[in-house]
């Protein structure tokens, strides 16, 4: 039972006695809980990048010393919706390569290279119980995000039927990118 049916369930009992309401107390709270909305799975929110983006990521993610551009904690910046989609689609981090040959995206300061891998993306189109991001909101894999409270469970709902809807840009009205490094080079296969 929401909240909603419950207070005014709670009212009817103080406010007038049920014996002299001539509507029947049960008839009264289904009324009271849609009138106010209050079913279950009655999220009427777009699960779409450009409303999670704003709603969802910058607000809790993109916070001073976590996600946003200047910290971007684990390479991930959700400040913008271009930011965040591409951390959250297309993720890449640096790899020493002890090999001396040279690879796609290397660099050397005389010491080993460090190369520029692709590593899995924390969001996987069409596939929300292999997309880390969910494990991580849910707290199932370590650390749990946001390491200080959880999101309410509606949001999470929400992000995972946008992973299952595709996980599409909507502003762009395109799939999943292709990984590519953050200098828009492709990936050439690499891994």
């Amino acid at each position: 039972m929401c909240q909603r049916a419950r207070d005014t369930k709670r009212f009817l009992r103080r406010g007038f006695p049920m014996e002299e309401s001539p509507i029947p107390a049960l008839l009264v709270v289904l009324l009271a809980c849609f009138a106010s909305s209050c079913t279950h799975g009655s999220d009427t929110r777009p699960p779409i990048w450009s409303y999670l983006s704003a709603a969802i990521t910058e607000p809790n993610c993109a916070t001073s010393g976590c996600h946003d551009q200047a910290t971007a904690a684990s390479g991930l910046d959700f400040s913008t919706p271009d930011r965040g989609y591409t951390s959250l689609t297309g993720s890449w981090l640096w790899i020493a390569n002890f090999q001396s040959n040279t690879e796609h995206a290397c660099v050397s300061n005389g010491g080993p290279s460090s190369c520029l891998k692709t590593s899995r993306s924390l969001v996987i189109p069409f596939d929300p119980a292999q997309s880390r991001l969910l494990q991580l909101l849910r707290g199932t894999a370590k650390p749990a995000m946001p390491p200080d409270r959880s999101l309410p469970t509606d949001d999470v709902a929400l992000i995972e039927a946008w992973i299952l809807n595709g996980a599409t840009d909507d502003r762009a009205g395109s799939p999943a990118p292709s990984p590519t490094s953050p200098d828009g080079a492709q990936d050439g296969g690499h891994q």
